[in-house]
């Protein structure tokens, strides 16, 4: 049994190969990274690997020692699939202030441009420029409901069409309108009213031309209601005219109702009522300062078309005189909280040489055209 034995390691010795004594299992082999380098090194012991047939050749193999290389190095990785590398962060312009700052700026002077392009008009006669946020196609349809409104509500106040009062007031009022729409040239070429006020040659150049177009195709109307307390006259949305008889007691004369009427249409010339101005949001310090303004702008356009429609400018001081006299002493808060100015600051807005003389030349020029026309036209 032995000399077998001998011999077969007898063989292996001159093969220079060492007998599978005792083989152990085959260490597990260590993933490749580039964090490691295989070297040779003859120091290492060779492994020894036996076929699994039987009476096969036994072979020794020698691996390539492990050896790490010099750190500093990171942890092992013994993933074989490649890793993710992450997206670069890319800097937008939203991400520096700056430019942020710049474009809010340019957005928010756009849409101011346009806000004042779609908003802004200018008042006939004064060449005021004021906001007005509502079309005038929606302020007619709203002017129309609300005094359908109103008159059902006074239906039994309002005197027939064919009372002395109403035919009285309606002529005075149609002469009113006709020379508003010929003064600033609705319906006709010629808008002298415009021309005298220096509405289209001293206007600045950046201001739009005054607003007339919600006048274009208006649907005036004017009633008159019985209502012996008040003495006043008001003007609705959409060319609608209210005046109480108390009112026609208190000022008889065609001069003087000519004037209220004129100052109801000044308003709805100028659209005080869906100024931005007049806004009830507003606090009441402003709200009154604002108010009381349109309403001496109302005086103004007033007492301008009193005299193109050939009433003397005169007739609007008489007016506010007698208004103060009728009134007597006011109270503090009438004078300082009421929405409308006290009459006498009224009468010296009026009476002021600007204001007067423009209305002086604008009736000079209106009675001679009528002395022209009824010479030689009629």
């Amino acid at each position: 049994m032995n000399c077998p034995r001998n011999s077969r390691r007898l063989l292996c010795r001159l093969l220079g190969r060492e007998p599978l004594a005792a083989v152990g299992a085959r260490p597990p082999q260590l993933p490749t990274s580039r964090y490691y380098s295989h070297v040779s090194s003859h120091s290492q012991r060779p492994e020894v690997f036996r076929s699994t047939t039987p009476g096969s050749f036994i072979r020794h193999v020698s691996k390539p020692a492990i050896r790490r290389l010099p750190g500093p190095w990171p942890p092992r990785q013994y993933c074989t699939s490649p890793t993710s590398t992450a997206t670069p962060l890319v800097f937008r312009w939203y991400h520096i202030p700056w430019k942020v700052t710049a474009a809010v700026s340019v957005i928010s002077v756009a849409a101011l441009i346009a806000f004042c392009h779609r908003c802004l008009e200018v008042v006939p006669c004064t060449n005021r420029a004021h906001f007005v946020f509502l079309s005038p196609r929606t302020e007619r349809e709203l002017g129309e409901s609300e005094f359908a409104e109103y008159k059902e509500e006074v239906a039994s106040q309002i005197l027939s069409e064919l009372h002395p009062d109403s035919v009285r007031v309606r002529l005075i009022a149609d002469k009113i309108i006709r020379a508003a729409q010929r003064g600033l040239g609705v319906g006709s070429r010629d808008a002298v009213i415009l021309r005298v006020t220096g509405s289209r040659k001293n206007g600045k150049p950046w201001r739009p031309q005054p607003h007339t177009s919600h006048l274009h195709g208006l649907n005036w109307e004017v009633i008159v209601v019985e209502d012996e307390p008040d003495t006043a006259a008001l003007s609705k949305r959409g060319g609608k005219i209210v005046v109480f008889t108390g009112f026609l007691k208190d000022f008889s004369t065609d001069g003087e109702i000519a004037y209220a009427i004129a100052h109801e249409v000044g308003h709805i010339i100028a659209r005080h009522h869906y100024d931005i101005t007049r806004s009830k949001w507003m606090p009441i310090p402003l709200w009154v300062y604002f108010h009381r303004k349109t309403e001496k702008e109302a005086d103004h356009i007033g007492m301008l078309l009193l005299a193109a429609a050939g009433f003397n400018p005169h007739i609007a001081l008489a007016f506010w005189e007698k208004q103060a006299r009728m009134a007597g002493v006011q109270t503090f808060q009438q004078y300082h909280l009421s929405a409308h100015p006290p009459y006498q600051q009224r009468f010296l807005f009026l009476s002021q040489p600007k204001n007067m003389e423009m209305a002086l030349e604008l009736y000079r020029e209106v009675t001679s055209m009528d002395i022209v026309t009824e010479r030689y036209f009629r």
